[in-house]
């Protein structure tokens, strides 16, 4: 129960990445075609950038980035700890406050912003300070009922294509797809999780580390699998109401009937908020790891309810007065997930291979 077996990570990453594909869909130039081939083509360069991280964790099966770095130069190390954590705050912040602001959009009736904050934290809080493998069993239930639920969708939608909404009818095609890429490689806040978390990954020995790489292809493979479907079904099915609507996604469930149930609005809306106490859950998990490294005596449920109540409180300066929308639609940070991702990995890689940490026995593995 204390790690994540090589499918549990799998479905965290999934969760995380699912989160932002259920809120908000962000085309570009109002096409979601031109999207559709900028996700692709963004999945492909995160699956390369990310082979320095799969080394790492294949080399370094029991320490991450900022484990490894203050054990070996504890300023260096500090200072790289601090990165993530902010950077997970970040996300918390962003996860918090968009939940509370789409449930506006959701809920029929109002639902007191304040409310939604304390609720949502508390549930992830206490997801987030308990081990590792409930994180990943939590995830993994999760996933599975946004996996039916998008089996019921498409099944249910499958009943007036119009083939014709695809279309790459722009002045400049290169600039939107240029959007699109980095619009999709924003949004991959996995990637930092799986560096982050990938000492975590569960094995029988110590040739464990080898599993990181497959999780991470298969990640990137469902990933875009499950983006296209749902992009294309959008797309053939809504029209151009998906290019003005906020929700395409939960429109298109509203839409979705069988001969049982005529909408599945309330089934997606029971999978997001589960989907939601995974990924800030997650998020909170990382952040309170990091706050122990500098307080190893704080305890576990301390640092993850530290790591909330900091998030929680500023959202709601932009929640309460109603100004979150100038944020909700942000695409995210490619440089904060290229810089903790890639950049940080692949530079503390290549001091482990030229012995500039002094690897030993402990964390490496073996030849």
């Amino acid at each position: 129960m204390n790690k994540l077996t090589p499918l549990q990570m799998l479905a965290v990453l999934i969760c995380t990445r699912v989160f932002s594909m259920m809120t908000y869909f962000p085309f570009a130039y109002n096409n979601a075609f031109i999207y559709m081939l900028g996700a692709l083509i963004s999945t492909a360069i995160q699956a390369v950038l990310m082979i320095p991280a799969v080394m790492f964790g294949r080399r370094m099966i029991n320490d991450n980035p900022c484990t490894l770095a203050v054990s070996k130069n504890k300023p260096a190390g500090y200072l790289v700890t601090a990165v993530y954590m902010v950077y997970f705050m970040l996300t918390a912040f962003m996860v918090i406050g968009n939940f509370s602001y789409f449930m506006d959009y959701y809920f029929s009736g109002y639902i007191p912003r304040l409310i939604a904050v304390i609720c949502i934290v508390l549930a992830s809080v206490y997801l987030g300070q308990m081990k590792t493998g409930v994180l990943g069993k939590t995830a993994s239930a999760a996933g599975a009922c946004f996996i039916l639920l998008t089996v019921i969708v498409v099944a249910g939608s499958m009943t007036d294509l119009k083939l014709y909404n695809f279309h790459l009818a722009e002045d400049n095609i290169a600039k939107p797809l240029w959007n699109a890429v980095k619009a999709e490689f924003a949004r991959g806040d996995s990637l930092v999780l799986f560096a982050f978390l990938l000492p975590e990954i569960k094995s029988r020995d110590r040739s464990a580390g080898k599993d990181c790489g497959k999780t991470m292809w298969l990640y990137l493979g469902i990933k875009i699998a499950v983006l296209e479907i749902i992009l294309a079904l959008i797309t053939i099915i809504l029209g151009d109401y998906a290019l003005v609507t906020k929700l395409p996604f939960f429109s298109l469930a509203a839409y979705s009937q069988t001969n049982m149930i005529e909408r599945y609005d309330a089934a997606f809306l029971f999978v997001w908020v589960i989907i939601t106490v995974v990924k800030l859950g997650a998020m909170l998990h990382c952040s309170g790891q990091c706050m122990r490294i500098y307080a190893p005596k704080l305890s576990s449920m301390g640092a993850v309810a530290l790591s909330a109540i900091i998030p929680a409180v500023f959202s709601l300066f932009y929640l309460l007065p109603h100004k979150w929308e100038s944020l909700a639609y942000s695409e995210g940070g490619s440089l904060w997930i290229l810089f903790l991702a890639v950049l940080i990995p692949a530079i503390m890689l290549v001091f482990v291979r030229k012995g500039g940490f002094g690897v030993d026995g402990k964390n490496a593995e073996k030849p």
